[in-house]
């Protein structure tokens, strides 16, 4: 019986690890089903955050009782863990809640908050695939610092142009705005290729 308790706590072969799974059942007995979703998307396995998280976290952005710091400001505090795949993983769950969750709501906080992706980290040298990904995570990090900032400054997402109203077109906007536009564009730009 007990062989059995520990085996399923232990992920059963899930590839969950212990860490992950007490942490999920710390925040379901506290009743807290987000931060147990963005726990879940964000666990130690090897894998990319599953869909059915995601989207979960995506319409918790539209959701307008729910408080957008405690929101933002755990799943920024998951982006510092010392775990590279935990940092790794929270940072792609913040970009496609960039791409999809509610602009006015999650952009718009990360702009205003100012708070920092990219500020240094101490993930665990256990091997040599850990500090290969460090150097590509501070890079993740730094453009998704760059995207925020530029929304700040511009109040707009580059990246969801397209999306929008004709009044944030590129082609039809007025000189002065554009002129504005292009310096935050440009550093959002070398965020991205500084990948190389």
């Amino acid at each position: 019986m007990a062989a059995r308790a520990v085996k399923r706590l232990a992920g059963n072969g899930t590839g969950q690890s212990l860490v992950d799974r007490m942490t999920s059942m710390k925040h379901s007995i506290a009743g807290s089903l987000i931060a147990k979703t963005i726990c879940k998307a964000t666990t130690e396995e090897m894998i990319a955050p599953k869909r059915k998280h995601l989207n979960i976290l995506v319409s918790c952005t539209y959701e307008l009782r729910l408080s957008m710091p405690e929101f933002a400001n755990y799943i920024i505090g998951r982006s510092h863990n010392s775990s590279w795949v935990v940092s790794f993983k929270a940072l792609i769950t913040i970009h496609h809640l960039m791409n999809s969750g509610s602009e006015v709501r999650f952009s718009q906080y990360l702009a205003s908050n100012n708070c920092q992706l990219s500020s240094p980290r101490s993930f665990e040298r256990s091997n040599s695939q850990a500090a290969t990904m460090f150097l590509f995570i501070r890079h993740y990090a730094r453009y998704l610092d760059a995207r925020s900032a530029s929304y700040r400054q511009v109040a707009f997402d580059f990246c969801r142009i397209r999306r929008k109203a004709d009044d944030v077109n590129m082609k039809t906007m007025p000189y002065p705005k554009l002129v504005r536009a292009v310096p935050p564009l440009e550093r959002q730009i070398d965020a991205l290729l500084a990948f190389d």
